[in-house]
């Protein structure tokens, strides 16, 4: 499949070549068997996609398409054509150099069938005893991605990755109603069912505790799912294209401490066990692991090749886009090293009197770019004299994201998988609860 899809893009490119100065074509074969269990009998799937994205360079402008299955190249070149005509200003070369992917890790085992069942019964077990008469259901989905790029300067790569997702719901009766989170991680890999919970429902232990209210200036225990909705002001942040557009609260500030000296954040697109680690980003630039902020001082922004060339700087391989779209800056798979802060357990118990929050339900009205927040925490507990002591029913966190990882003042040891990214726990002090 992966041999005919890049025939096909081959017979796409040449046919963008008639009606182009320059051309790109990505593709992405992506196969998945899928499990639906933990609620009656399971429910099997499998089935492959075929997608590619193109970009053309036509009297000095961008034009973007994308298809999924066989639409005939002359259709995805009119697209592009059309595109083009009101597409963004096109004045860079696309790279000739074809990356390597020599040094690239990411093909282990995938999970079989049987395997899958075993793990999500595990999983519902492990519910079940963190907090009796928890019902648990998921879906599992698993496979490789095939992906690859070739353009009209020379440029082809390819690269094969595992890819593995949990979806998962619990459910579980409580005195003051119904107790129901979603959540969900992808991993090259299945981990053992305990620490998958763990990673989906922290301190799903304490779902049955009373509820409280909670206002005012507090420290907040942030589980690593609730990190990740924070560390959204860093992701869109460190945007160069941001940058450009005047957006970022990060202009002006690079090789400022702007985050706690206890955070190190990352950027890890050749993390082996990453869901979406790559060798090279959408425009065939290779990718590389590299700080974003390093004892909380940040190193600076990332660049695609447009937003490069317009702040007059090389791509740093961040380019990424979705189906048809034209590229931007991203990061891929966010991590935050560890700390000395022990488990969450370790540090609920060191908080003292504070919050914990294990889930964001939404963040609505925020400003990603210029890191102001307003936070709906679905998942927070009250916390007194270590222990937790109440459940928080319509919580919510406003504020500066930066000014929250600011004050950051511990870091857990163990990290997460949340998402695509790898976080441990964090404290921070005078956190806005309202």
């Amino acid at each position: 499949m992966t041999m005919k899809a890049r025939e096909r893009a081959q017979r796409i490119l040449e046919t963008l070549g008639q009606v182009s100065s320059q051309a790109e074509v990505n593709w992405l074969v992506r196969r998945r068997e899928t499990v639906l269990a933990g609620s009656g009998s399971p429910v099997a799937g499998s089935g492959t996609l075929t997608s590619y994205s193109v970009r053309i360079q036509r009297n000095g402008r961008a034009g973007t398409a994308g298809s999924e299955g066989e639409s005939h190249p002359s259709v995805i070149a009119e697209n592009a054509i059309s595109s083009a005509r009101t597409g963004p200003d096109f004045t860079w070369d696309l790279p000739s150099d074809s990356p390597s992917t020599a040094h690239f890790v990411n093909r282990g085992a995938l999970p079989q069938f049987d395997a899958v069942l075993g793990f999500v019964d595990e999983l519902a077990s492990c519910a079940d005893a963190a907090m009796p008469g928890t019902l648990l259901s998921a879906r599992v989905s698993w496979g490789r991605d095939g992906v690859g790029i070739i353009n009209s300067r020379g440029c082809v790569g390819e690269y094969s990755r595992n890819r593995v997702r949990v979806d998962a719901t619990v459910s579980s009766a409580t005195e003051d109603g119904l107790y129901r989170r979603s959540s969900h991680f992808e991993s090259t890999s299945l981990p053992e069912p305990s620490t998958a919970l763990q990673w989906l429902f922290p301190a799903l232990s304490s779902a049955g505790v009373r509820p409280e209210t909670v206002v005012g200036r507090k420290s907040v225990l942030f589980a690593p799912p609730a990190l990740g909705v924070l560390l959204q002001a860093v992701r869109t942040g460190v945007s160069g294209r941001v940058l450009l557009d005047g957006a970022s609260w990060l202009a002006g500030k690079t090789g400022e401490c702007v985050l706690s000296p206890l955070l190190t954040v990352r950027e890890m697109p050749l993390h082996e066990n990453g869901a979406s680690s790559a060798p090279f980003d959408s425009e065939g630039i290779a990718t590389s692991n590299k700080a974003l902020f390093r004892n909380g001082v940040f190193k600076g922004f990332v660049f695609d090749l447009a937003s490069g060339s317009e702040a007059g700087l090389p791509s740093t391989g961040n380019a990424g886009k979705n189906l048809g779209g034209h590229p931007m800056p991203v990061c891929t798979n966010i991590t935050v090293d560890s700390g000395s802060g022990g488990s969450l357990e370790e540090m609920v118990g060191r908080i003292g009197n504070g919050v914990l929050v294990s889930g964001i339900l939404s963040a609505e009205g925020s400003d990603a770019a210029g890191g102001g927040m307003l936070l709906d925490c679905g998942t927070a507990w009250s916390i007194t004299d270590g222990e937790v002591t109440g459940r928080l029913a319509n919580c919510l966190i406003s504020g500066s994201a930066y000014e929250i990882l600011k004050s950051v003042c511990e870091v857990g040891s163990v990290q997460h998988r949340t998402g695509t990214d790898l976080l441990p726990c964090v404290t921070a002090e005078g956190v806005r609860i309202r």
